[in-house]
Order: structure tokens, then sequence, then C-alpha cells
């Protein structure tokens, strides 16, 4: 179980006395601009070793069903949870 929606310490110290060590929120990583996120993604997840260009197109959904495709290795190349919104 994850506890989401962590804002404050006194949360973060509520939810570790009751057992509950897996967690996250703002307190931990607040909202980005989108500028920021994008330059985020592209410094840490292989945009330099060739997986994904600037100015790509944005996928299609089925690319992810393609294990060989550029988007798939993208996204496996993640440590943790990630999360596609529109």
């Amino acid at each position: 179980v994850v506890a989401d929606g962590v804002s404050t310490v006194l949360q973060a110290d509520y939810l570790k006395s009751i057992g509950c060590f897996t967690m996250q929120g703002d307190y931990f990583a607040p909202p980005l601009p989108t500028g920021e996120f994008e330059e985020l993604l592209w410094e840490s997840a292989g945009a330099e070793s060739g997986l994904l260009r600037r100015g790509d197109d944005l996928c299609q959904v089925e690319n992810f069903f393609n294990a060989s495709d550029q988007y798939t290795k993208f996204f496996n190349s993640f440590v943790g949870g990630v999360a596609i919104v529109e």
C-alpha cells in the first residue's frame, strides 16, 4: 500500500508511527512546471542514448504493446512508477 497525498512532515511522521513507510506526495516531490518536468525526463531517461529525440511525434497507444518499440524501451528504463496522462 502507498499512502498518497502526503504534504507535510506531520503527515509523514503520523504514517510512520502507524507502520506505513511507503508514501508519496508534495512533501517529497512538489509538482514541477511542465518545462522542468520535460527537461528532467530528457536528462534522466535516455534521450542521449538515442531512444527518443526531441521533436518526435506523440506515440500511438499501440506502440506500448510492441516490445521492440522505442517508446516501450523508454518507459521500461524508468525505475519506479510511471503514469501516462493526457
